[in-house]
């Protein structure tokens, strides 16, 4: 789909697969008036012939089969790129189900869906010539066995850890190789920075194999302390955790426990295939404009860089930029910086977050056009996520009728304006599914659906939720789906049935969702508390402490605080506002407070006033400058100042910048005079007051 538009196919080919398929024609004819929708029992064998006749014709063609999609690209090579194929399941996805006869609606979901196949980002470029590192335990031979099973067929280097320095009566140490075909040493603590074809290994201290060595392989000072550069990392340690962050998510590095053989021999395996240029999709980038990081040195927003499993998202105060700087070499693709992002300054792009919830509106549309009723949105990835649906279909009950699945291929990109956009689209709720051991990783995307539950209950919605189901075991899956969201009908009475476009920034999507959720809400309310950690809210100002300087103005990166040029006043905006937290960081009087709430209110888009004053008038020239209660105070605090001992001088601060140099260079002989030195004090002086008893030698 070169423009990236939701088209439809020219024509839609689906098969009841020998009648194991139940379809639903009068659904799909509701779904689909007027396109033309072929239907088949054995589409794959005996009714191959009118697959390659719509070929003939030049036709976008949608096959509803995935099983069978190879045979049909073979087929399909000799039309080239004439013709354009794609191909949607329908069958474990729906047909294959205890409900299948009553899945037509969903089908016909599903093929909207397929047709809406995301753009590929663009791509970062990957080299690698082979070098590898192998990096096992200085008391084991097993990291030398793997270095010969690949040193003849690219470079490696062998890297022992342990304990650097001990004597070699307590090391139980490996027997030296008959031929030294490559170079082995022995370092104390391992550091691993980098990625495929840019590893960096460092260590602070390092020790060479000798060549003298006989029975044991022996030790001695090396020439060089490092660092050691390597393309390819294979780490065959037996303990002591991964040398970096989401090992099995960082390109190339390969890890595996020596303990296992067969695991051991698919990293030598995988550690062979990483040797050339590869491209990498760049999955996700950053916004500086919208980024909420920091300003002038205070830090705001860290959301992204404490939920990026791979380290990719990071921040120097010294580069000289506010925002997170996101590394495309060691971003994994997890999206979770995305789905948490408050201002959007994140984006997914595989596929783009506006692009996710079209397709969910799409959907879930054709869904009701086809007479689908009570929808829940099945949120997956298109590994670990597709195999889980095959498996139930296979083995299990099936997805329920009413489950729409949508693939994606991370589901930490799931943010809350898509959670809130699929419940405004009509939709019971979203059911998030990852394997168990992605619950670290997925726990910023917990919160946002814990934020999107208490949205959607504060409003008085019942009978459907959102949730993330981690569970390993697909027919446990099944079940919990089944016993999911199936309310009464009075519930659902009040469920909106919105057709939105999510146009604009991510900031403008949530705002649409929000105002039909409280437009078609059982309880509209005025507003709603939230959790902590939610990416709305007011900022609650000390008056008594604010003096009016306006520094949080300038640090709000949402425009949430305003000025007014005109007069000191302090506005604020709550629509507006993403709770980053960088005014509070910033007051330097420490008069602002954070207060998580949505408020639904036409008053939350304009600006209201925090704090208005009248301007304080300089005495000479009666130009407004500051404002009366910061000039007040400035010259109570410096009344007691020495420099300010004249009275002329105190008055000079009620002046405006001008009018205090001109009234300086008028009335003081010695502008820049102070007051009388006060007498040094010396060690003498201090003893002799507290022989006296007193503390002060002035007294």
């Amino acid at each position: 789909m070169p423009d990236g538009k939701l088209t439809a196919p020219d024509c839609t080919l689906i098969c009841s697969c020998r009648d194991t398929n139940p379809l639903d024609e009068e659904a799909l004819e509701r779904a689909f008036p007027g396109r033309v929708v072929r239907r088949f029992r054995d589409l794959c064998r005996t009714e191959r012939q009118a697959f390659t006749a719509e070929l003939e014709r030049g036709r976008r063609l949608l096959v509803a089969c995935t099983q069978e999609a190879p045979l049909f690209l073979e087929l399909a090579e000799p039309a080239g790129d004439s013709v354009e194929v794609r191909f949607a399941n329908i069958r474990e996805k729906a047909g294959w189900s205890d409900e299948g006869a009553r899945s037509g609606p969903k089908m016909a979901a599903l093929l909207t869906d397929a047709w809406a196949s995301p753009e590929p980002p663009g791509a970062v470029e990957l080299r690698s010539e082979g070098r590898t590192a192998i990096i096992g335990d200085d008391d084991d031979e097993r990291a030398l066995e793997a270095a010969g099973m690949l040193c003849d067929v690219q470079p490696v280097t062998v890297y022992l850890s342990g304990a650097v320095g001990r004597s070699e009566e307590a090391l139980t140490a490996p027997t030296p190789p008959r031929l030294r075909r490559f170079p082995i040493f022995r370092l104390g603590v391992i550091r691993l920075e980098g990625y495929l074809g840019r590893f960096r290994i460092t260590s602070e201290r390092v020790e060479v194999g000798r060549p003298d060595s006989r029975a044991a392989l022996a030790f001695e000072p090396a020439g060089v302390a490092g660092p050691f550069e390597a393309d390819i990392v294979v780490d065959v340690r037996s303990g002591g955790g991964a040398l970096v962050s989401a090992a099995e998510k960082r390109d190339g590095y390969l890890r595996a426990d020596p303990g296992d053989p067969a695991r051991v021999m698919r990293a030598i395996w995988d550690a062979r295939g990483l040797v050339g240029e590869f491209e990498k999709p760049r999955y996700a980038e950053i916004d500086p404009v919208l980024c909420a990081h920091s300003r002038n040195g205070v830090t705001g927003c860290t959301r992204c860089l404490d939920a990026c499993p791979t380290g990719a998202i990071t921040h120097s105060p010294g580069a000289g930029s506010n925002a997170a700087h996101l590394d495309p070499y060691l971003c994994a693709g997890c999206g979770t910086c995305a789905g948490i992002c408050p201002t959007g300054a994140a984006s997914y792009n595989l596929p783009p977050d506006a692009r996710l919830i079209e397709r969910a509106r799409t959907a879930l549309e054709t869904h009701r056009r086809a007479g689908g009723e009570h929808p829940v949105l099945l949120v997956h990835d298109t590994d670990w996520g597709e195999q889980c649906i095959d498996l139930m279909a296979r083995h299990g009950p099936g997805l329920p009728a009413n489950v729409v699945p949508i693939s994606v291929n991370s589901v930490g990109q799931c943010g809350l304006d898509f959670l809130l956009a699929a419940q405004a689209y009509g939709t019971l709720g979203c059911v998030v599914i990852a394997p168990p051991e992605r619950m670290v990783e997925l726990e910023p995307l917990s919160e946002t659906i814990e934020i999107a539950e208490a949205i959607s209950t504060g409003l008085g919605y019942t009978g459907g939720e959102h949730r993330l189901l981690l569970e390993a075991d697909p027919l446990v899956i099944a079940e919990e789906l089944r016993t999911f969201c199936r309310p009464g009908e009075a519930p659902l009475a009040t469920r909106p049935a919105e057709r939105f476009l999510p146009a604009g920034g991510k900031r403008d999507r949530l705002s649409l969702a929000l105002s039909a959720l409280h437009r078609h809400a059982p309880k509209p309310v005025d507003s709603l508390e939230l959790p902590d950690g939610a990416p709305f809210g007011q900022v609650v100002l000390d008056s008594d402490r604010c003096t009016l300087c306006l520094a949080c103005t300038s640090a709000c990166p949402a425009g949430a605080l305003q000025d007014d040029p005109e007069r000191p006043r302090l506005g604020f905006q709550e629509r507006s506002c993403v709770q980053c937290g960088l005014c509070v960081r910033t007051c330097p009087e420490q008069a602002l407070a954070l207060a998580p709430r949505i408020d639904f209110r036409e008053s939350a888009r304009s600006v209201r006033t925090l704090k208005d004053e009248e301007p304080f008038h300089c005495l000479r020239c009666a130009k407004p400058f500051g404002t009366r209660s910061t000039i007040e105070r400035v010259v109570e605090r410096m009344s007691g100042h020495a420099i300010f001992g004249d009275p002329g001088a105190l008055e000079r601060l009620r002046m405006c910048a001008d009018c205090r140099v001109a009234d300086m260079a008028e009335h003081v002989a010695e502008p820049f005079a102070g007051g009388p030195r006060p007498r040094t004090r010396t060690t003498g002086d201090y003893l002799k007051a507290r022989e006296q008893g007193r503390d002060d030698p002035d007294e």
